[in-house]
């Protein structure tokens, strides 16, 4: 057992030894060592004429020329702590190697930052250490022979025995600030005039690392070293930790700014962006003056931005501006159309048209909204612009004529009612929505004048009434709905006088076989008659036939708007002049379809507001026509369907008086539903299908087919 234990422990100790000298041999390296004897690392042709050059180094040989970051006859400059100046830090070019130089030796084993700035305009060369400024040469000539750089060497030689660490080379003048803000740390991104950036945090610290003979350049410029005399191993002449700075600790964010910089309108410099810290906008890379905020921009000029972080403005960058002024789009200022139009049917010219209800802000509206009357606004994107909005009046054409209950009415002359004297055939049809049940109220009639009256389509208290002669014949049926649209007819054929609701027979009266109509000259009146019997609420689509129209006609007709070629139409109110709701105060006459000039005038209206006026809330659809024209010279079924309410908003009852085969088909021809229906009343659910309209086709046993449109609402 104890040898078990034993055995146990040894294999831990092992394991334990093992991490330790894996965990050991993964440390990233972050500096590099040069040995001096053989080390150094080419950059190439990479030196510009005015430069900033930073490192951090470390000496571990004081009694070498240690040059740091140097050229040689291809590239005359020079930067180290030669033994030969007394381990002090110095610079120079063309020989003259001590142009600015540290009066305080370098101490052995220590990390110091040095950085040296030149400017080939005003010979100036600068000598920080440690961010401080020890050293100051104004006549510097530029370096000549070429523009070669290399660490750790001079040439060849002059060789560095040492590390390195954050090499950095500028093609510009580094303010002290700047220096002091980046120094302890590596660089964020996006710098300006960064020719080379060697981090040195390659390889494994102190590992194998000789498969890595180059040294990366951070800046994105490419300028990648090569190793020449690196063992690559070992503590020395390799890659190694720790270095001068900390991996991963970031300088201070760059200016970051875009360019172009676009806008729609007119702009100013408080609409230019830009990320960093103290912005500041300028008119050019000289200027001294900082614009103000109001300042206005012109497109096609450059601007240029810093930031400033504590005391160190950054280099300013370029940002040109372009301004795009879009023109708004163009379009008839007023615009009308029939109630059931949307946003798409507006019209426009221009570019990617986008409508909304409001002048200013809010969101486009989607093509399938309805339009109502007023005032919509129209813009154009053009190149990522959009533009200002165009007022265009938007105007629904009136499909209804609404009546006060007051003192409205239509006075349609005394033609109609000459033409219908002492004849034996009459159809009266109108859609109403009245707004009250409770009253008596004249839709058509010439009543008024005793027993010259030929008849009276009206409500009574909540129901429908109509007569023939002076009351001789009355028919009461149907339940008035208010404020819903119902059609309404009443037939005259000879023998009988018949009412209709929704195309439903809701009564009979029959006459006797030779009664006639009375000869009148009293007007024909629409809303109104001579016993003060006011109509309250809407009306459309009046039609007056010297024929009875069967109810197969009745019902393919009254959902939609008379073709032409009528037979006997007498007159035929469509209601389809003036605006919704609009100062109509121009259009007092009822035009009439049927061609027979039988014009309305309009008696007591106020034409204006949205009672007593023209209206676009009818329930037919303007310009729908009806497919069929039914008349007396067709063929009549001796099986009949009625369907009614029809519109409905799912429920519509069938009455037939004849077992038949149903089939409800879309306007696609797709099938919805069909089932067998018996004599009497059945129910045909459409809940589940969307609002529209569709064809219901009933196949009779007697082989006879009716087709009905369906409106589900």
């Amino acid at each position: 057992m104890k040898k078990i234990t034993l055995l146990r422990n040894q294999i831990l100790l092992f394991a334990i030894v093992l991490a330790t000298n894996f965990s050991r041999g993964q440390v990233s390296a972050s500096a590099l060592s040069f040995d001096g004897a053989n080390d150094y690392v080419e950059l190439g042709d990479i030196m510009p004429a005015t430069y900033t050059k930073e490192a951090w180094f470390y000496l571990s040989n004081l009694s070498l020329q240690n040059n740091l970051i140097s050229g040689g006859l291809d590239g005359q400059h020079a930067l180290y702590p030669s033994v030969d100046y007394g381990n002090r830090l110095s610079a120079g070019h063309n020989g003259t190697w001590n142009a600015v130089q540290d009066p305080n030796p370098i101490i052995a084993n220590t990390w110091y930052h040095v950085a040296l700035t030149y400017d080939a305009a005003t010979t100036t060369m600068k000598m920080y250490k440690n961010g401080v400024l020890v050293a100051t040469n104004t006549n510097v000539p530029p370096f000549n022979g070429g523009n070669a750089a290399r660490l750790g060497a001079f040439d060849t030689g002059n060789l560095l025995g040492g590390k390195l660490d954050e090499v950095r080379i500028w093609n510009r003048v580094l303010p002290e600030c700047e220096i002091q803000n980046n120094m302890n740390s590596e660089l964020s991104a996006d710098q300006v005039g960064l020719v080379a950036y060697y981090k040195c945090n390659q390889g494994i610290d102190s590992a194998d690392n000789t498969a890595i003979t180059t040294l990366t350049d951070a800046s994105g410029n490419n300028n990648t070293g090569t190793l020449n005399g690196f063992a690559l191993s070992g503590s020395n002449s390799n890659w190694v930790s720790p270095g001068g700075v900390v991996t991963g600790t970031m300088s201070p964010e760059q200016l970051s700014v875009t360019s172009p910089q676009v806008f729609c309108t007119a702009a100013t410099v408080a609409d230019l962006t830009a990320t960093g810290i103290g912005i500041k906008w300028y008119s050019s890379l000289a200027s001294v003056n900082e614009l103000i905020a109001t300042t206005a921009l012109t497109s096609g000029t450059t601007y240029y931005v810093s930031q400033t972080i504590g005391s160190c403005e950054s280099p300013r960058r370029a940002v040109v501006v372009t301004i795009n002024t879009t023109p708004a789009p163009t379009a008839t200022s007023t615009q009308a159309f029939n109630k059931d139009a949307t946003v798409a049917n507006l019209t426009a010219t221009g570019t990617d048209l986008k409508w909304y209800a409001d002048p200013t802000g809010g969101t486009p509206l989607a093509n399938s909204t309805p339009i109502t009357g007023g005032t919509y606004y129209v813009s154009q994107t053009v190149s990522g612009c959009e533009s200002s909005r165009l007022a265009v009046q938007v105007n629904l054409n009136a499909s209804a004529l609404d009546f006060d209950g007051i003192d409205d009415k239509v006075n349609c002359d005394t033609a109609i009612s000459t033409t219908l004297s002492d004849t034996n055939k009459l159809t009266v049809e109108a859609w109403i929505k009245t707004t009250r049940d409770s009253n008596v109220e004249t839709i058509v009639s010439n009543h008024g004048n005793g027993s010259s009256t030929q008849f009276d389509l009206r409500t009574v208290n909540g129901e429908f009434d109509c007569f023939i002669g002076f009351g001789s014949y009355v028919v009461t049926g149907g339940t008035v709905i208010p404020d819903t649209w119902q059609h309404v007819a009443m037939v005259f054929d000879g023998t009988s006088v018949t009412l209709y609701v929704d195309g439903v027979n809701v009564g009979t009266t029959p006459t006797p076989s030779n009664y006639n109509l009375p000869t009148s000259v009293a007007p024909m009146i629409l809303g109104y008659n001579g016993y003060g019997e006011i109509f309250k609420g809407q009306m459309d689509e009046v039609r007056i036939w010297n024929k009875a129209l069967t109810q197969t006609e009745i019902q393919n007709n009254r959902n939609c708007e008379l073709g032409p070629g009528q037979t006997n139409l007498l007159a035929y109110y469509q209601f389809n002049q003036g605006l919704d709701n609009r100062n109509n105060s121009t259009v007092t006459t009822v035009s009439d379809a049927s061609n027979n000039a039988n014009m309305g005038i309009l008696d007591g209206f106020t034409l204006t507001g949205n009672t007593s006026n023209w209206t676009a809330t009818s329930i037919v659809t303007t310009g729908n026509t009806c497919s069929t024209n039914l008349n007396n010279d067709h063929f009549e079924f001796s099986s009949k369907t009625a369907v009614y309410p029809n519109p409905s908003s799912g429920i519509f009852s069938l009455n037939t008086d004849a077992r038949a085969a149903i089939v409800v088909y879309d306007l696609n021809g797709k099938i919805i539903k069909s089932e067998n229906i018996n004599t009497g009343n059945t129910n045909l659910n459409l809940n589940s299908s969307p609002n529209g309209i569709y064809l219901l086709k009933i196949t009779h046993d007697n082989n006879q087919v009716e087709t009905i449109k369906l409106i589900k609402k």
